[in-house]
């Protein structure tokens, strides 16, 4: 596939998705199923908004149930916990925060870790990760798992694909 130019507004998903369909002649792609991509140094006071436009195309009205999923590493914004900050932002639903461990210094996406991340989620209308790549492929992981449950994800690390990616890495018998 060649791109004849640059696509500059990473947000412009109805114009990226035109893009794709233009370039993709034999329909090799799978369709980008992300509703939003919101990039600002305050992208998480938009969560609010975000979460209603998401509950609403479930057709969930009223306060819904969100699960935030993290690992237990520390993410500060300042000197305020990230978490606290996207929980105050979904206060008018019924929150519960849960930090997956997995027994390692570092969260692993490992059978155990989706195992719990999938027993957290069950019953939610909604999961907000925030993390790494790993975090966010164990929410999706989790919300697979539990039918296809909605997914808001917190990037807190650039470097990876995983916030906008169709699959996780996973790890089977420790191999990625």
């Amino acid at each position: 596939m060649a791109f004849a130019h640059s696509l500059s507004d990473p947000t412009d998903l109805d114009g990226l998705r035109r893009f794709l369909k233009a370039e993709d002649k034999e329909s090799r792609l799978l369709p980008l199923e992300m509703l939003r991509v919101e990039i600002s140094t305050d992208a998480h006071l938009h969560l609010g908004h975000a979460a209603a436009e998401v509950l609403a195309i479930a057709g969930k009205s009223g306060p819904a149930s969100i699960i935030v999923l993290t690992d237990t590493s520390s993410i500060m914004r300042g000197d305020q916990n990230l978490s606290a900050l996207v929980q105050s932002q979904l206060k008018t639903h019924n929150v519960v925060a849960v930090a997956l461990d997995g027994g390692h210094a570092t969260l692993h996406a490992d059978e155990p870790t989706l195992d719990a991340a999938a027993e957290a989620v069950k019953g939610a209308d909604l999961i907000v990760t925030i993390g790494s790549g790993t975090m966010t492929d164990v929410g999706k992981m989790a919300a697979t798992r539990n039918g296809g449950i909605p997914q808001i994800v917190v990037q807190t690390a650039a470097s990876v694909d995983g916030f906008t990616d169709n699959v996780s890495v996973i790890l089977r018998s420790g191999v990625k």
